[in-house]
Parts: structure tokens; sequence; C-alpha cells
């Protein structure tokens, strides 16, 4: 492809010096929408911005913009898993490329209003002034391609981007791997078990005045009985009048009444305490409706719900939750990022 760099003027360009010039063209890598734009969208991936998507990437010519979105339709086509590995991956399988003199990917601007993003045919005279001015704050790199630029952009903390030499070709992506059918186990309709509870036992034989605990008879849903003693040892160990008097009473309301909202009602439950949210809850916790019908339909079990809350309130980004719920479920990315967008909480509000 033809090199076109973008004229100059004689003057020192201004810090919006691309944006100003009618060559210019932009297009918003992995974003929600799919159109070339005229004006570099305000407030995007400025400074140190730390998601992997989307990637500005301004072209000097309408024709590296074209093919700029002929990649990303290509890449981000049926809701594809969007992890730095994949992403990288399906640029490569596109065999689409734009090889120039001159390309630029700032990973990290020198100031928090510098510009990051790829830049396409423009001379180092328009992009230093994103990285000069602290050029030890900034993160950039001079690549021969944009598939290179592309991957390079991709490479930040807390992705999972493979560890492969700078030119070699990106390997299968391990979030595209079909994972291993599971069977689905039954389910209680009832409540959980109770986890056996150690009981201290004064001597080998039981007491004459109380039958033995294994001649009481226990039904799964019910646990394991409790001895009275132990019981209220237990309760006399960890001094409940002086930890309630340590805990503000409107903060604990409100974490219960959130909890209250996410928790299915146990079986003892007053009848209108059941029928409080007018549905029943086929989970132990609930995600909403439409998460817990998704999570039906995957055949999660209630333990391997625990690992979806787990995963949940642990991950600060969708990036974070993908890659939990693939270690610990074995789902791909776009189970998990579906899931992370229709999962709903009870509001403070």
């Amino acid at each position: 492809m033809v090199s076109t760099s973008l004229p100059i003027k004689p003057t020192t360009p201004t810090r919006d010096a691309i944006a100003e010039q009618p060559q210019a063209y932009f297009f918003v890598f992995g974003g929600d929408h799919s159109e070339i734009l005229q004006e570099r969208p305000a407030g995007l991936a400025l400074g140190s911005f730390k998601p992997i998507l989307p990637i500005i990437i301004a072209c000097a010519t309408f024709k590296q913009a074209e093919l700029v979105k002929q990649i990303h339709d290509r890449v981000f086509m049926s809701d594809r898993p969007r992890d730095a590995h994949a992403v990288a991956y399906f640029v490569q399988e596109t065999g689409w490329d734009i090889k120039l003199k001159n390309i630029y990917a700032v990973k990290r601007a020198a100031t928090d209003e510098g510009h990051t993003g790829i830049f396409l045919g423009f001379n180092w005279d328009i992009v230093e002034q994103h990285i000069l001015e602290k050029k030890s704050a900034a993160a950039w790199r001079k690549r021969p391609t944009l598939r290179e630029a592309i991957r390079y952009m991709l490479e930040k903390p807390g992705s999972n981007f493979p560890l492969i030499p700078e030119l070699a070709e990106v390997p299968f992506p391990p979030s595209l791997r079909s994972p291993p059918p599971q069977p689905q186990q039954p389910r209680s309709q009832g409540t959980a078990s109770v986890a056996p509870t150690p009981t201290r036992t004064r001597s080998q034989a039981p007491d004459a005045h109380r039958p033995a605990m294994s001649q009481v008879p226990v039904t799964p849903d019910q646990g394991v009985p409790i001895d009275d003693d132990v019981f209220y040892d237990a309760v006399a160990a960890i001094g409940i009048d002086d930890a309630q008097d340590s805990v503000d009473t409107a903060d604990q309301e409100l974490v219960i009444s959130l909890l209250a909202a996410m928790v299915r009602p146990p079986a003892t439950a007053s009848t209108s305490t059941q029928q409080a949210d007018r549905r029943v809850l086929r989970y132990p916790v609930t995600f909403g409706e439409a998460a817990d019908t998704f999570l039906a339909q995957k055949g999660v079990t209630d333990a391997g719900l625990w690992h979806v809350l787990a995963a949940r309130v642990h991950s600060r980004t969708v990036e974070a939750f993908t890659l939990h719920l693939g270690m610990t479920l074995n789902w791909v990315p776009l189970e998990a990022s579906y899931l992370w967008r229709i999962m709903r909480f009870p509001s403070t509000q």
C-alpha cells in the first residue's frame, strides 16, 4: 500500500493538530459503532488508559480508515470474545494488514490529556506532542505494520496476551476452545444442607440421659444436630453481645436488606417472606431473572454458583471476570462476558 503522510504546517503543531487536519480520519477499534469519523471522540482513551479496548486509530487517508473498518468488522463479528489473546488472534486471521513507514502506537501518553492509540501515516512531529512533554511517563513504540501496532496496544498489565516473541504468530487462544460437557447434578428443591459441626466428646461412651448422635435420624437437608452444650459454649466464646455493640445498626440493616434481595429464603420462612419477590428463585442466590435463566441453561450447580458470585464481586473488569470463570468453571469468554452484561444486583436506593 502507498504511504501518504499528513501535510505538516511550518509552525509547531498544537495538541489538537491532528483533529484540525481535514485529511485525518479516526476509527474506534473495538468500540460499539463501526463508523469512520472525521474527529477524534472527545475524552476517550486519554492519558494512562488502562482497558485494552477500544483503541483509537488515526488514519492519514480514507483508504486506510476503510481497511481498518474491515478488520474491525471481521474481528468483532458475532459477539466474539474481546480478551487480548483472542483479539490479536482474530486480527492475524483476517490476513489483512497495513504496512507503512510511519506507524506509531502510544499505549500511555505523557499527560492525562494526551492521546493514546495508533497513528497511521503521520510524521513524528504530529505524534511527539503526546509523548515528549514527559517522555519517561509515556509508553510508545514505532511498528512496521498495523497488526504489530495492535498487538503492542493489547499487551497491557492484567491482559491475557500470550508470552511470545515479537514477530511470532499468535497461537490459538484457549478462550475459543469448547469446554468439556459438565454432567448435570440433581439439585435439591429444599434448603441447602448444613455442614456437619464437630462435637466435643467428654468420653467415648454416649451420655446415658441423651441418645447417641448416630441414633438420631437425619435427612440430607436437615444437617447434623448440634450438641446443646457445644452450642452454648460456642455462643459464650464468640461474645455475641460485645459483637453486636461494635456494629453500626444502620450499616448492618443495609447489608442485610441487600442480601435479602439476593438470597433465597429458607423453607422455614413465612409465606409472606417467601412471596415478597413474587417469583420462585431457582438458586440460593439470584443475579436477576435473565442471569438465572442463563445459568440454568448452562447447567450450573449450586456449588458452581458460588464460583460465579466470588468471581463477580472480586472482578473490577469484564476481562478479570472472564478469566476467573475460565479457570474455575472452564467457560469461554463469550459466555462469561454475556453473563457479566445481564447480571443484576439490588439497588441501595
